[in-house]
């Protein structure tokens, strides 16, 4: 019996299932030659760098955009520059930004053949029986013939309230217990040539601080990338 297990101790035991040596793995029962996987395989997750198996970071999201190219979920493709949106059909180029500008500045809209008015209160104030408000109401005139846009603003003075005297024909109010109506305006020649003038007239019974300035500056740019001139003032 001694002599038995002397014998079994000598006996080496077989090597792990799945060990390698010498370019060889071990499946059970025989030593099987491993063949390499090639340069950057992709498998379960890992990707073979030449020596050893790395993990490979997350893939990018589906239409993540990187470098000009863009993820389809199984490859990086080139992204196509966008055309430009044709213009809406029938669509001024003008007229449409000027619209867009008007919307978002919460201008009021008037319009008769090629030229548009722009209007807005700007201040108010009380007076005896009602109240004085203080308009800027700016006109753009389109000549698509000579392809020009003409810009004019003015200050507009109106009150509301018991008036003895009657509406004048252009919507202010007559004399009386009313307001007396008054303008100042870049289009003619006036007490003033330039809205900045025409607002330190009024300076001393408003509080002024509309940006006039940036107002004919957008609608200069908004001409310009039409391809039309732009002239200001009379």
């Amino acid at each position: 019996m001694s002599h038995y297990r002397r014998d079994m101790s000598q006996t080496p035991l077989p090597p792990p299932l799945g060990q390698v040596v010498n370019g060889h793995q071990w499946n059970g029962s025989q030593w099987v030659p491993i063949t390499a996987p090639a340069l950057g395989q992709i498998s379960n997750g890992h990707q073979w760098n030449g020596t050893q198996w790395v993990p490979l970071p997350p893939p990018p999201a589906i239409g993540q955009v990187s470098n000009g190219h863009r993820w389809d979920g199984a490859r990086w493709v080139p992204v196509q520059a966008a055309p430009p949106p044709p213009p809406a059909p029938g669509g001024h180029p003008v007229l449409t930004e000027l619209h867009r500008f008007a919307d978002a500045w919460h201008l009021t809209w008037s319009q008769k053949k090629d030229k548009v008015q722009l209007e807005r209160i700007v201040a108010e104030r009380k007076v005896m029986l009602g109240t004085a408000r203080l308009t800027y109401r700016a006109t753009v005139t389109i000549d698509d013939a000579r392809r020009e846009v003409a810009f004019s603003e003015l200050l507009a003075e109106k009150g509301s309230g018991m008036s003895s005297g009657g509406d004048d024909g252009d919507g202010s109010l007559g004399m009386g217990f009313g307001v007396q109506t008054t303008s100042y305006n870049t289009r003619r020649n006036t007490i003033a040539d330039t809205i900045e003038e025409q607002a330190r007239q009024y300076s001393s019974q408003y509080a002024l601080d509309f940006p006039y300035a940036r107002v004919r500056e957008v609608v200069g740019q908004i001409a310009a990338a039409a391809g039309y001139r732009y002239r200001y003032g009379r």
